[in-house]
């Protein structure tokens, strides 16, 4: 009988040797643009694996073997990753969602687009892409009850899923609404709420199937989910801009932000002037029909709808194209009022103008062939365009002044963690 040769004993490996050959895999194929890279985390966990033997629950170990061996799927390197000493505010919002976004596609059969866009567009059976979008809004983050009605809170909350519907060329379908109340809250008021959702709902043929309801301890929390639908030869997503393509701006930005900052500071301004910029902070409305403009045209490339700033939501289109841009400033549309109410309040213009944020306008990359029959189209049906700038080669965001100078711009709009 012949003999088996001797079993070659186990390499005696530390499970963050596997780790380590597995991040250096690894990174070569993860998005450079994630919170992990923008924060050198890689580095920084190669570095920290020499203090350890053993990842738990990762790489089985017994008596100093590594046992069972596989490179680390994505997701369990950004948990993996989690330093114990970082701080929500030291990556903000959106480091935050680059984070988690690995561990989102479980199942990725259907999935047109996940996490880091406007709306997840899902593929099933039928012609349509199926959009689906939740908005979660909190009383003293995102609104105060004193500011308005109970109606105008409410149709607000759904302007905002509305509005990401809008950006992905859609129409929107269906809400559920889920709500947390504290117990004292009057029962006449939250009939307002719910009938300021219903006459904003009727405007876009917009049904409300349910949802749900719990209690609060201290403010009252509001989350609404929308589904949507589009052709798939329409979507728009945020990552498909080209170099040369046209920036434009659906509407006025700014004036928002300028409402915001009146009903916050109470300044001393013409009545005229502060209502206007107040309804424009409480009162947007979404962009549905410029949004399905833009998906038929055939000029469209590339959408996001102005809810954090324009500087923070064309830098998304930037960062996840992998192009830059350049912002002229006499091109930004800019109203009279905006211009008094900034010098009466010693506020500096562009401060609103370019990061205020819930104007729920649409921002667009648009081929320049194709620009001037867009705007005759927008025209046939009283719409406006404003073209603001252009995409171009390269990793930044430029504000260029009259006078030819250009300065970097920096993301500056609204993170809710910074």
């Amino acid at each position: 009988m012949q003999k088996r040769p001797p079993r070659t004993p186990p390499q005696k490996l530390s499970c963050g040797f596997f780790l380590r050959q597995s991040l250096r895999k690894k990174r070569k194929s993860f998005p450079p643009a994630t919170g992990l890279a923008q924060t050198g985390l890689y580095r920084n966990l190669e570095l920290s694996l020499e203090r350890h033997s053993c990842a738990s629950g990762i790489q089985p170990c017994r008596a100093g073997y590594a046992r069972r061996t596989r490179l680390l799927t994505s997701a369990e390197i950004v948990l993996l990753t989690w330093a114990p000493t970082m701080k929500l505010k030291d990556i903000g919002e959106f480091g935050f969602i680059d984070r988690i976004a690995p561990l989102g596609n479980i199942r990725t059969k259907g999935v047109v687009k996940g996490i880091g866009d406007d709306c997840a567009v899902i593929a099933l059976e039928g012609p349509n892409y199926l959009l689906v979008t939740t908005d979660l809004l909190v009383e003293r983050v995102h609104f105060l009850r004193q500011w308005g009605s109970p109606e105008i809170i409410g149709a607000r909350a759904l302007t905002a899923n509305l509005s990401d519907i809008a950006a992905c060329g859609g129409t929107p379908l269906d809400a559920f609404i889920s709500i947390a109340i504290p117990e004292e809250t009057e029962v006449e008021w939250l009939d307002g709420l719910y009938r300021g959702m219903a006459e904003m709902a009727r405007v876009y043929d917009v049904n409300l199937l349910g949802g749900d309801t719990t209690g609060s301890k201290s403010d009252l929390v509001i989350n609404i989910a929308l589904t949507g639908t589009v052709a798939p030869e329409h979507v728009l997503f945020r990552h498909t801009a080209k170099v040369g393509d046209i920036i434009l701006l659906t509407g006025p930005t700014g004036l928002s932000a300028a409402g915001c900052d009146i009903l916050l500071h109470s300044p001393e301004l013409p009545e005229q002037i502060s209502h206007n910029l107040i309804r424009s902070h409480l009162e947007p409305r979404p962009h549905i029909l410029q949004g399905r403009l833009l998906a038929t045209s055939g000029a469209c490339t590339a959408a996001i709808d102005v809810s954090d700033g324009v500087s923070s939501d064309l830098g998304h289109i930037c960062r996840d194209s992998g192009i830059a841009a350049v912002i002229y400033k006499n091109r930004l549309p800019v109203s009279d009022e905006l211009t008094r109410a900034a010098a009466a309040m010693g506020t500096d213009l562009l401060k609103w103008v370019l990061h205020g944020g819930e104007d729920y306008v649409l921002l667009a990359a648009v081929r320049p062939d194709k620009l001037e029959d867009l705007k005759k189209r927008f025209k046939s049906n009283g719409l406006d365009l404003y073209p603001i700038g252009e995409f171009v080669s390269g990793h930044e965001m430029f504000l260029e002044r009259p006078d030819g100078r250009r300065e970097a711009l920096a993301w500056g709009g609204w993170d809710h963690f910074r």
